[in-house]
């Protein structure tokens, strides 16, 4: 099983660490545990609020965010990974480390019909910000892809994002405008999103358009953090 998860990692594209090669940036996700804690001690987040992980992977974050007190959901597609997942979540559970029922995995994307509609009809701002942001212009910042990685969002009659008030994303360049899109559209008032993604064009101005606060007291180096 550890081999096909990671022959699943290698070629999933929803997983960014193994499409890219990006040096200084792409490696293992950063451990939320850390961020959420000093974020409490700001009392920006607080114990018991509701967490998602937007493209889960193996289930660490959700995992982190429940061993400091949140409610942790993660959303991802791939069945071997929201096995794995479940498999670890479970066995923490069982040893006591994190609550029962503080972290679970959703086999499902969690872009919705309605976004993806809006996409297809012209109607999202981040098609047209992906549009400029080329596969030329991401081999001139030293990241390499795979074309045949970049792909249409699948979408999920069910996924309902209003619930949490904590967003985190390892996101992969080209979808770092639809994951702030569907941030600024789908999260209730006041909820945060914690954004890893190597740098994009014109970042600052995209959220300005959709009336995001970027919240620098909490930004960290790697991670940006948005505020509805």
């Amino acid at each position: 099983m550890e081999h096909q998860i990671q022959k699943t990692l290698n070629e999933n594209p929803f997983l960014p660490t193994h499409s890219y090669r990006y040096t200084g940036w792409f490696g293992s996700k950063i451990n939320i545990a850390q961020i959420l804690y000093e974020c409490m001690t700001k009392e920006v987040v607080k114990r018991g609020d509701t967490f998602v992980d937007l493209g889960s992977g193996d289930g660490r974050q959700c995992i982190r965010a429940a061993s400091v007190g949140l409610y942790a959901t993660g959303f991802e597609i791939n069945a071997d990974l929201v096995n794995h997942s479940r498999r670890v979540i479970s066995s923490l559970v069982e040893k006591s480390i994190i609550p029962q029922g503080s972290a679970c995995i959703r086999e499902e994307s969690y872009f919705s019909h309605d976004f993806i509609n809006c996409r297809l009809e012209g109607r999202s701002i981040s098609s047209s910000f992906e549009k400029r942001f080329t596969m030329d212009y991401i081999a001139r910042n030293g990241i390499s892809v795979n074309k045949s990685e970049v792909l249409h969002h699948i979408a999920s009659p069910t996924v309902d994002l209003e619930k949490y008030n904590v967003f985190y994303a390892y996101a992969w360049p080209q979808q770092t405008y639809s994951i702030v899109e569907l941030f600024a559209r789908a999260a209730r008032s006041a909820a945060l999103l914690f954004l890893q993604s190597a740098p994009v064009y014109h970042l600052d101005r995209f959220t300005s358009f959709l009336q995001l606060k970027i919240r620098e007291d909490l930004s960290i180096p790697l991670i940006q953090v948005f505020q509805k």
